[in-house]
């Protein structure tokens, strides 16, 4: 009886002094390095979802304007008839406050565009009725009343929060950002890759217009980066008239956009790095202040920090023209720095 007992009990303890035995390498197996396998996207996935952003972002530049008071419409019905549904909610505000965030960082859009949008969706926000600091749940976006039932959502107003955070972050890295992105020719390519696709004809047309907006992705220079964009919208320009497209239809519509791209690069170059418009005499072209592009702190401080640079050289009459042309660009440009840094905060 006793053997037998001994025998039950030592099968009983056989899987914990086995657990108890194996311990050690058991530790030593869960305390290993956990190895993840990266997926990496194809060329052809990266390109799907580039193009699918860059028509979520239609929706935002096209519906989010001065007709809705710069709020976001809940939604768009295209079927059987196209009806926007002309009211709004805190997340959905948050949404639209994103997207203007997002699209400046896929190169939709401009620096001024975005602060410009943002600006104009806050300046609706403080004519809104609201309850101890609270949105309501919804408002007509054309006439800005609240709508029935008025009530609140603590899960609207916590998303609104979080949105708001979010895009506290984006509008103060501003500052310390080139005051004109390269991202800007990403995004034209983005916008050119639909525009294909809408064509039925002439779409090798665009591989010389590609090369130069690929080209430009990687300057760092203002000189270049101006030189890009303006062959960029020439080289457009000259095949545009191949398209003969109806400005009402799909194909219109995203010709239309590429024109707005462009044309909002060259007036952000414009009001911000004049200098680089200007034709520059012998012995100027290594200036770092007039070559790099500045943040907007830097741009700021310029016509501080050009001064000294200049006063440091020996320069013939002939250039004094042009440099009191560029000092002027400058202090004009410092000012618009100013107004932005001002406003983002």
């Amino acid at each position: 009886f006793d053997s037998y007992g001994l025998t039950l009990r030592l099968f009983i303890a056989a899987p914990f002094l086995i657990l108890w035995v194996a311990s050690p390498f058991i530790v030593w197996v869960i305390n290993r390095p956990v190895v993840t396998k990266r997926s990496a996207l194809s060329d052809s996935q990266k390109l799907y979802l580039r193009e699918l952003s860059r028509k979520t972002w239609s929706f935002f530049e096209v519906f989010v304007s001065e007709t809705d008071n710069w709020l976001p419409p809940d939604n768009l019905q295209q079927y059987p008839i196209p009806v926007i549904a002309h009211r709004t909610s805190p997340t959905n505000i948050g949404l639209a406050l994103l997207a203007n965030l997002s699209a400046y960082d896929f190169g939709y859009i401009t620096c001024g565009t975005l602060i410009d949008r943002t600006g104009k969706t806050f300046s609706t926000l403080s004519k809104l009725d609201r309850q101890g600091g609270h949105f309501f749940n919804w408002y007509d976006t054309q006439s800005l009343r609240v709508l029935h039932p008025r009530y609140i959502s603590t899960v609207d107003s916590g998303n609104l929060a979080g949105h708001l955070l979010t895009l506290r972050q984006g509008l103060l890295a501003l500052t310390h950002q080139p005051v004109i992105s390269t991202k800007l020719f990403t995004g034209l390519l983005d916008t050119l890759s639909i525009l294909k696709k809408s064509l039925r004809e002439h779409q090798g047309g665009f591989d010389q217009l590609e090369k130069i907006l690929e080209s430009g992705i990687a300057t760092t220079i203002v000189f270049d980066f101006q030189n890009h964009i303006q062959q960029a919208a020439s080289h457009f320009h000259a095949i545009q008239s191949l398209f003969n497209a109806d400005t009402n239809s799909e194909t219109g519509w995203w010709i239309n956009a590429c024109n707005e791209q462009l044309k909002h690069a060259q007036e952000e170059l414009s009001a911000l790095l004049p200098w680089a418009l200007q034709d520059k005499p012998s012995g100027f072209e290594n200036i770092e202040y007039l070559t790099r592009i500045p943040t907007l702190s830097e741009l700021v401080q310029l016509p501080v920090t050009l001064a000294l640079e200049l006063s440091a050289r020996q320069h013939p009459p002939e250039v004094e023209t042009w440099l009191r042309t560029i000092e002027a660009g400058a202090t004009e440009a410092s000012k618009l720095a100013t107004q932005r840094i001002e406003t983002i905060q």
